[in-house]
């Protein structure tokens, strides 16, 4: 297959002339050649753009998984796109598989690059990222486009915080999926101010839906990782658009800036995908609602076939059982979000489990002792793919959930 490189005068080169902000231990020699460590960081970067463009360079990183961690597919990658476009590294959170890192571009040139022919490829290969848990895909954004001196850097990007935060039903159709334990949400309280979002995002840790702890990008960490061509520009475009506008638009003006207001500014395959995503939202919810009904239906006529369990007197949502408190709680729990979906015989004595997002949404005196122990489980698995300066936040987070444990055990 042919290989595509920068577009001649297009092509920026830019010595870094210094190691990433992050603290770091040097790894050991690294297995793979193309597969690089998780903290690499190439010794030039190259901003690539079609001439005369505007210099907003988006940096792409694609989670793949479940079609290995194999160096030769990192390499066909490398060389089917060009090695002044991407790079690929490993990343702690991906099963089987490994990151697509994207150098800097414009929009217009990643529209030039071959990759619908390159996710092909990789869907043959057996690669996934929408359809398994472990893929997102994060865009970085120059924070010199915002602008050229930090104060106005700074309010810019509180623009941006606020219309993802504004229009989060938008954002999530879009991202498609919502807040989760590594693109959490920070809401935007009645009495705070735009320049509060920007103070929460700024004093959060980097699993926050935009990122701010990088020196020189932005980081949107929201969406979910794909290899369908179509929800890949689409998506790249949605951030090229709305960032054009935070930079545009006056503080005082975008409170009333409205979606139909924004959705203007997209091109007619933009608007077109999210209305597809519209539709296939409207039929989830549709299918979960008839789910649910019949689930209700069988708890209300006690249709349970482990004898052990009475069920309910009210069907409404708060369960009231005459044997079993286990079961109460077990009821409970798989009406929750995370266990809708789920199959009714085959939930029966199987343990609930929670997702990151549910766990984020509950204060930690509210929390089961189930709860508090997934809670440490994901915690713990922070602590082992963290870096020096996250770790001892992870270590105070466990300890404190360690002790709301002991709290609780004592308890029953």
């Amino acid at each position: 297959m042919p290989e595509i490189r920068g577009i001649g005068s297009g092509t920026i080169s830019y010595d870094l002339g210094r190691l990433s902000d992050m603290t770091f231990t040097i790894p050991q020699e690294q297995q793979y050649k193309y597969i690089n460590t998780w903290n690499y960081n190439p010794e030039t970067f190259y901003f690539n753009k079609v001439d005369d463009e505007e210099d907003l360079f988006l940096g792409v990183e694609l989670e793949i998984d479940s079609g290995g961690k194999n160096d030769d597919n990192a390499k066909f990658v490398v060389n089917f796109l060009g090695d002044t476009n991407v790079y690929c590294k490993h990343d702690g959170s991906i099963a089987n598989g490994f990151e697509i890192v994207t150098h800097p571009c414009t929009y217009e040139y990643h529209q030039q690059l071959p990759y619908k022919t390159l996710f092909k490829h990789l869907v043959n290969l057996k690669y996934r990222s929408h359809d398994v848990n472990t893929c997102g895909l994060h865009i970085h954004i120059n924070r010199n486009y915002f602008a050229k001196d930090k104060l106005t850097q700074d309010l810019n990007i509180s623009k941006l915080l606020y219309i993802f935060e504004k229009y989060w039903d938008k954002i999530v159709l879009i991202a498609r999926r919502d807040s989760n334990g590594y693109a959490q949400r920070f809401f935007l309280k009645e009495d705070e101010t735009i320049l509060d979002m920007y103070a929460k995002s700024k004093n959060s840790n980097k699993y926050g839906v935009i990122n701010l702890k990088h020196k020189d990008t932005v980081e949107i960490r929201i969406f979910k990782g794909t290899l369908n061509y179509d929800t890949y520009i689409a998506t790249l475009q949605f951030v090229n658009k709305i960032v054009k506008i935070t930079k545009s638009i006056d503080i005082y003006n975008i409170q009333t800036l409205t979606w139909e207001d924004i959705s203007s500014t997209f091109d007619d395959n933009l608007n077109n995908y999210i209305k597809e995503r519209e539709e296939i939202v409207k039929k989830e919810r549709e299918e979960k609602d008839r789910y649910d009904a019949e689930l209700v239906s069988r708890v209300s006529y006690g249709i349970r076939s482990n004898p052990n369990y009475f069920v309910a007197n009210d069907c409404r949502g708060s369960f009231t059982l005459n044997l079993n408190s286990s079961a109460c709680e077990e009821l409970r729990n798989y009406m929750d979000v995370s266990s809708r979906n789920q199959n009714f015989q085959n939930h029966q004595n199987r343990p609930e489990h929670y997702n990151r997002s549910q766990l984020n949404s509950i204060n930690i005196n509210d929390m089961t002792i189930e709860q508090v122990k997934q809670k440490i489980k994901f915690i713990k698995e922070d602590l082992r793919r963290s870096n020096n300066m996250e770790r001892q936040m992870l270590q105070r987070e466990l300890q404190k959930y360690t002790n709301r444990l002991g709290v609780l055990r004592r308890r029953n």
